[in-house]
């Protein structure tokens, strides 16, 4: 049963408005938008993140593959242990439906094949992974296989996994699979194993949940990064070596739906401002932030919010839609938000003075008109001339 032993404190209307009395050793409650943390329990402290490391292998697949491209497992794959699509060798599976078995099934032998299209091997593909965790702002990580399988190097957080998880659901292939109940994949006759059913319970037994991936190793323990939304709000959460996952993600969600609410600040409502520019032909751009702007908060609260431009150095020609800077979204002097500025315009680079022509006819004209001064000058002081020039004409 879904939240079992969990004991929260509830309104007069039932939802819990008082943080959950969370019993995993690690978790995280998100805005999926702005990564505003609604709840926190030792959020940054290393864990073996298990399968949820899968979350990541899904997102260089999606990232670095076309979908219909084939991909195919080596002896080294078919023999990968614990959950498994039993991959054969030689067999090819395309990389959309490897996506559905990574998410669902959770098919370790299916991220080694993966790993080996991609990079070569799963050492370089580690190498990638880490790159891409960092890029995403993971940076208290370190992945060193494709599954999550126990390794004394390969860690993650809480507050990582969070970050990680809210890059993938901006992927439009990630979120089918992620949310799907069954599918059926598409693969080799000799294999009849193609019916997924997603491990995660949690799809069935809470509304509008729509992820996102289970874990377990027995270092681990039990573990769960989780999706829902409500009312086009959508929340994260991460719980790791939890004793009921599904519950006391029942409970991070409960709350954060019900102590708190998403809002448009009208200090951000149709927000423009002036960047800068070095160079152009226009001294400015008109510049509009990238995506809306939202602020989650307690409700019956209205804290103060401040939105502050942080310009960077740009220099023409600028084409619209370049980012040229980015909005702080602060709400009682924390920071909850970043969004990219963006020029809603072009800036033309200012055209430069026309060069100087050639210097050698510029000197000859200069020489001689110096030689003729000379000449002038020389000549009207000659005696010789000048008396010839004073001497009267016969």
């Amino acid at each position: 049963m879904l939240g079992a032993g969990l004991v929260t404190a509830r309104s007069q209307d039932g939802p819990p408005t008082a943080p959950p009395a969370i019993r995993a050793t690690s978790a995280i409650l998100v805005d999926a938008l702005n990564g505003q943390v609604l709840f926190e329990k030792n959020a940054d402290a290393r864990r073996p993140p298990a399968s949820t490391t899968k979350i990541l292998t899904a997102i260089l697949l999606i990232e670095n593959v076309e979908p219909d491209t084939l991909i195919q497992a080596d002896k080294a794959v078919s023999e990968t242990e614990g959950s498994s699509l039993y991959m054969l060798p030689g067999e090819k599976i395309a990389a959309r439906e490897l996506v559905y078995a990574l998410l669902m099934r959770s098919a370790n032998d299916a991220c080694v094949a993966v790993a080996r299209h991609i990079a070569g091997s799963e050492a370089a593909f580690a190498e990638m992974m880490n790159a891409k965790a960092a890029e995403i702002g993971a940076t208290n990580s370190h992945f060193s296989n494709p599954n999550g399988l126990h390794a004394p190097d390969h860690y993650s957080t809480a507050r990582d996994l969070a970050a990680i998880a809210r890059y993938a659901v901006q992927l439009p292939a990630f979120n089918e699979a992620a949310r799907t109940r069954y599918h059926t994949i598409v693969r080799d006759p000799r294999n009849k194993d193609t019916f997924l059913k997603h491990r995660a319970k949690w799809l069935w037994h809470y509304p509008g949940a729509d992820g996102i991936k289970t874990g377990y190793t027995v270092p681990a323990g039990r573990c769960f990064v989780g999706s829902a939304t409500r009312n086009g709000w959508r929340l994260i959460s991460v719980v790791l070596n939890s004793p009921d996952i599904f519950g006391e993600t029942r409970a991070l969600m409960d709350y954060g739906f019900a102590a708190y609410e998403p809002l448009s600040p009208a200090e951000t409502r149709g927000y423009m401002a002036q960047a800068p520019v070095s160079e152009g032909v226009r001294g400015t751009v008109a510049a509009a932030p990238s995506r809306e702007i939202r602020v989650v908060w307690r409700k019956g609260q209205k804290p103060q919010v401040h939105a502050v431009p942080k310009w960077s150095r740009v220099v023409a020609p600028v084409a619209a839609g370049t980012a040229v800077g980015e909005l702080v979204v602060t709400v009682s002097d924390q920071v909850v938000d970043r969004v990219p500025l963006i020029a809603r315009s072009d800036v033309p680079r200012r055209p430069s003075p026309p060069p100087p022509g050639p210097l050698w006819p510029r000197a000859t004209a200069c020489v001689l008109a110096l030689a003729v001064f000379w000449y002038g000058s020389a000549h009207s002081k000659n005696p010789r001339l000048i008396g010839r020039r004073l001497a009267p004409r016969v």
